[in-house]
């Protein structure tokens, strides 16, 4: 039963209707929610990279598992370090396990989101036409997404360091831009390219 009022939680968290006070403050569940993120990261890694060979015609782009782990290990403790400090500079240290339970399972969630967006984008003929239904599809729900994680964070932060709505967002996009940016360059690191 406690298992279900979790997941409520996680979901009305999701779609901005509940706190992240509602969250216990487990280690435990937080390692398994990070497993579980560092799981869907390496998929969402792999499969892209799948996409993008078939696009490919010179060139082979390889990607371990190992490389692609190391990515999304990396993605979870950018994310401890970043709320560690926030938190230790608001003088909310104790809402960190909490806090950091909340953001590893929204990341979980967003990534699922993403690998039904990468389903979708694995359907589609490949390179799409500029002006098709298909890439403007693809193209509106990558922004949706990226708008909602934006939205997420925002919510969370609020709530975690008791901040106005706008210290938040910029927050939330000073993390956004470090994740992806640094995501991007460990990618260019350990991404293997191979003539065909």
């Amino acid at each position: 039963m406690q298992a279900w009022n979790l997941t409520k939680t996680f979901v009305k968290m999701f779609v901005l209707r509940a706190e992240p006070s509602g969250v216990p403050s487990s280690k435990a569940l937080l390692l398994f929610m990070s497993v579980v993120l560092v799981m869907t990261k390496i998929a969402v890694y792999l499969w892209f990279m799948q996409i993008v060979n078939h696009l490919e015609d010179k060139q082979l782009i390889q990607l371990s598992y190992f490389g692609a782990g190391l990515v999304a290990l990396t993605w979870v403790l950018v994310l401890f370090a970043f709320l560690r400090t926030a938190l230790l500079y608001y003088k909310k240290g104790d809402r960190f396990v909490p806090g950091a339970i909340s953001f590893v399972t929204m990341d979980c969630f967003l990534t699922a989101l993403y690998l039904l967006w990468l389903a979708g984008l694995a359907l589609v003929d490949l390179p799409l036409q500029s002006s098709s239904i298909e890439s403007i599809g693809i193209m509106l729900g990558f922004t949706l997404m990226m708008y909602w994680q934006f939205m997420v964070y925002i919510h969370l932060l609020v709530y975690l360091m008791d901040i106005p709505l706008l210290k938040a967002g910029v927050f939330a996009l000073f993390y956004m831009l470090l994740q992806h940016n640094l995501s991007e360059v460990l990618l260019n690191i350990v991404i293997v390219v191979t003539p065909k």
